[in-house]
């Protein structure tokens, strides 16, 4: 599994282009632009939602399990640096936020292939501040 995902974080941003600009960019836009307060993103991979996420929010904590992915998002931060961000490596059923601190949990093209979307859909409600949202894009 490992060279797999190696080998997925390094194309996954080429590979997705022609979507991106198909549709899948405005989709990111749409939902993206109106998040406010401390945002979770779970899964956030490459990071290809980062240039969405408004510049005001009062943090943005990216979770992404996989060293490979994550080690891309990482790059793509020091490229272009946001002051109230935060990576994690926790997986999205155990996530590494206190209950109830967050306005906001993002998921896009995540909740597919979680190995246990009941148990990572508890956590994101748990996470969630009262009245909180989860926006999700999925395929």
């Amino acid at each position: 599994m490992s060279l797999f995902t190696c080998l997925m974080a390094r194309f996954y941003d080429r590979g997705m282009s022609a979507i991106e600009t198909g549709a899948l960019g405005e989709w990111r836009s749409d939902l993206l632009s109106s998040v406010q307060g401390r945002v979770l993103e779970i899964g956030a991979g490459t990071g290809a939602n980062l240039s969405y996420y408004p510049d005001n929010l009062d943090g943005l904590i990216l979770s992404e399990p996989d060293p490979h992915f994550r080690r891309r998002l990482a790059n793509r931060l020091q490229s272009d640096p946001r002051a109230d961000c935060r990576l994690s490596e926790a997986e999205s059923h155990v996530l590494d936020v206190d209950a109830g601190s967050v306005d906001v949990v993002v998921s896009t093209l995540v909740l597919c292939s979680v190995p246990d979307l009941s148990m990572s859909l508890h956590e994101c409600h748990r996470v969630l501040r009262p009245g909180g949202r989860l926006v999700v894009v999925e395929h």
